[in-house]
């Protein structure tokens, strides 16, 4: 007799706890172990909650992992990537552009955009020579690191982009997979030590052909084939997938290169997890496969008009309410995603190291926990980088990057980088701490803000862009509600999201959420508490303007919130 999902969740949990401990690579009371220790209770916390909740599921195709049912999906997000890449003007001259500093960045970008000289992206010209490979141990340089689950296939648009040239082989390969023309009889090949090679099926009239991940033609693999794909057709036998009797190419490519059935040393940690997200990782739908699709692609606000048929499918009631003539998706899309955002992080290997730092801090106080890991943060990311992180590619709300994201290529907004603070502080655990992850706009100044309120007893402060700002109240300071008006326009935790400002264009404007009525009203209260009632909630914006409408005093929108229309999201 099978026991109920619930009960089988909570069984698991308990024995891979036990694992956990067990399992330690670091010196005890290191650093290196309590990092360890709270990125394996990450894993075994969202896999074992994607069985119940797929917000933890579409995290994890997000976090690019290769432990997932499904790893074509990667492939078919990044093709996604790969049409805007090769159809969009002057994309090519994103692509060279390596400048390491946001303002000279921001004024080079402007330049292109404004430039009449156009030029395209070609595969044709490509040369992966310009990129110097990097493993994925090396790129975290974590002890938290685990060495099969944390393999990840990096999302193209950052491999492309990375910081001083570096990519993984994984991210190599499938460079070349596409320079190839990504057609159903060629397959990306990975190994258990992450090496990985493009293998093109034979033809009528021409042999297989067999390459290193650098792009150079070699005879055999160094190394045992863990995983063979493509976007259609995946060998997988950790993962129980085995599409050889769809794919005659892919029949060939296991016959010529792996060995049949193999499967990788895996710590004991890493095993019992392969078997959860054997079960949580599966799509059970085609909506299930296109919300998936879209965490793994990072679509965000700004890639509204790029893919309306795939938007159309996701959300049909804002697709039909906005329409796709606007440059900017309706917010509530982007603070769904933000959330999966802020769970991804967890499972960063440098988040946990990020939070050991913090937990071993608490006890001296807000201000000198988030000072130890601010410093940290800089430390690991180097002397030379810059607090604001760089423009990805031509817009910073075309995709919603991660901390994976941020490492490897040192791009990301003010959204990504509070979402990452707020999960590394989530990671801590650390008690009686508040994060709240704040979408700000502005009614006498232009755009948006966003950042993280934090309150520790009666200490606070704001973090924003990796930065610490002790003492200031990210809910409501009256110097800059005086001088910009700012209002809060949403709210998010780690346990959900609230958008109170619909663009004042539209005919419906709800209040959009994740959570419960009753959960934003405590949620407000909290938010009236500590700005002893002063905090305005913004609940329209002005597109035209760039300035937010329709201010309330938090208590007056309290008052009024009942009566207010409540779209609710499942997660």
């Amino acid at each position: 007799m099978s026991l109920p999902r619930k009960l089988l969740v909570s069984a698991l949990l308990c024995l891979h706890l036990a694992l956990l401990f067990s399992s330690v690579p670091a010196a005890a009371g290191s650093p290196g172990e309590t990092a360890h220790l709270i990125h394996g209770q990450a894993w075994l916390d969202t896999a074992g909650q994607a069985l119940e909740n797929p917000a933890y599921k579409y995290a994890i195709y997000q976090s690019r992992s290769l432990a997932v049912k499904h790893p074509e999906l990667y492939l078919q997000a990044d093709a996604l990537f790969n049409e805007v890449l090769t159809s969009r003007p002057n994309m090519i001259k994103f692509y060279r552009n390596r400048t390491q500093d946001p303002q000279r960045q921001w004024e080079e970008y402007r330049a292109i955009l404004l430039s009449r000289n156009v030029e395209f992206f070609r595969w044709s010209e490509f040369s992966s020579a310009e990129h110097n490979p990097v493993s994925c141990r090396e790129l975290y340089g974590s002890a938290a690191f685990l060495p099969f689950v944390d393999l990840r296939l990096h999302f193209m648009a950052s491999a492309l982009k990375g910081a001083d040239w570096q990519a993984t082989p994984l991210s190599m390969a499938e460079f070349l997979y596409f320079q190839h023309g990504a057609g159903k009889d060629s397959f990306i090949i990975v190994t258990a030590d992450g090496t990985a090679y493009l293998y093109k099926a034979s033809t009528p009239t021409s042999p297989a052909e067999l390459f290193t991940y650098s792009g150079e033609p070699c005879r055999e693999l160094e190394g045992d084939a863990v995983l063979i794909f493509n976007q259609e057709y995946v060998w997988y036998p950790l993962m129980g997938r085995d599409d050889r009797l769809e794919s005659p190419a892919l029949a060939e490519a296991v016959a010529s290169c792996a060995q049949e059935g193999f499967i990788p040393e895996l710590t004991a940690l890493e095993a019992e997890l392969v078997e959860i997200l054997k079960e949580s990782t599966k799509l059970h739908s085609q909506e299930d496969r296109l919300l998936a699709l879209a965490c793994a692609a990072k679509l965000h606000t700004a890639s509204w008009r790029l893919h309306p048929e795939l938007f159309q499918q996701l959300d049909p009631f804002w697709a039909e309410m906005a329409g796709f003539s606007r440059n900017q998706a309706p917010d509530p899309l982007g603070w769904r995603g933000a959330r999966i955002t802020l769970l991804s992080n967890r499972l960063c290997p440098v988040a946990a190291e990020l939070a050991a730092v913090a937990r071993e801090n608490s006890s001296r106080g807000l201000k000198a926990l988030m000072d130890s890991m601010v410093q940290e943060y800089f430390r690991r990311l180097g002397p030379s980088s810059s607090p604001r992180p760089l423009t990805l590619w031509y817009h910073s709300d075309l995709y919603l990057l991660n901390l994976d994201d941020y490492l490897l290529a040192r791009a990301g907004s003010d959204l990504s980088t509070a979402l990452a603070t707020a999960a590394m502080l989530d990671l801590a655990d650390i008690p009686g701490l508040e994060v709240y992850v704040v979408g700000a706009r502005f009614e006498y100044d232009l755009g948006s803000h966003a950042y993280c309120a934090l309150f520790l007893g009666e200490e606070r402060g704001i973090a924003a862009y990796g930065q610490w700002l002790p003492e200031a109240n990210g809910l409501f300071d009256p110097a800059v509600a005086a001088q910009t008006g700012l209002a809060l326009s949403a709210l998010l935790t780690p346990r959900g999201w609230v958008n109170f400002a619909t663009d004042d264009d539209l005919d419906f404007r709800p209040v959009s959420s994740s959570l419960e009525a009753d959960s934003i009203l405590q949620l407000l209260q909290v938010v009236s508490r500590r700005t002893q009632g002063q905090a305005r909630i913004a609940t329209g914006y002005s597109r035209e303007l760039l300035q937010a409408t329709g201010i309330y005093d938090v208590e007056r929108f309290i008052s009024e919130f009942p009566a207010l229309p409540l779209q609710r999201y499942p997660f």
